[in-house]
């Protein structure tokens, strides 16, 4: 007996008008018609019981604290309208610095969020802090900077299935850039 597999539904808004609605436009429908529309809950629903998604309590509190930062960077770049300029200079000069600092950091200190292995964190983080590279100069010149987040970055990126999906990513972003 086959088992039906879950299926990915992916919203496309295009040239990025989305802005902070990335974290909802995938969903999740399972083999049983549940439909999961979180990205965290998603992380979860397809990576427990996996290396990816930590057994061990301690790795998983560090996983999902590393992860957590990754996020808050993602809405706080997201959190003001484009043309606020006050808001952007605000995070240029305050959080963003805060945040890749922090994040540098954890990254000195060991390879991936919670140690030696990737997690579901990892995948938070290097998106986040990818995001964010491309589309503001501060925020690009900070990961410039952070010789340890770059490594993680370049670390990350070269695990075959990352690698294999960033190219994918790479093709569908000459088409559009939002994705």
């Amino acid at each position: 007996m086959s088992q039906t597999p879950d299926k990915l539904h992916y919203l496309h808004i295009p040239k990025g008008q989305g802005a902070r609605a990335e974290q909802v436009r995938p969903f999740v429908e399972t083999a049983d018609g549940k439909v999961i529309y979180q990205a965290l809950a998603i992380m979860h629903h397809a990576a427990v019981g996996t290396p990816v998604w930590p057994s061990d309590p301690a790795a998983f509190s560090e996983a999902l604290s590393v992860a957590m930062a990754g996020y808050d960077l993602y809405q706080w770049f997201g959190g003001f309208a484009a043309d606020d300029l006050s808001a952007k200079k605000r995070f240029e000069e305050r959080r963003a610095p805060q945040f890749f600092t922090g994040l540098s950091e954890v990254y000195a200190g060991r390879p991936y969020a919670a140690g030696e292995k990737p997690t579901f964190a990892d995948a938070i983080v290097c998106e986040a802090v990818a995001w964010c590279a491309r589309r503001n100069d501060v925020c690009r010149g900070l990961l410039e900077s952070s010789a340890s987040l770059r490594a993680f970055m370049d670390r990350f990126a070269s695990i075959p299935s990352v690698a294999d999906f960033r190219q994918r990513q790479s093709k569908a972003r000459e088409a559009d850039d939002s994705v």
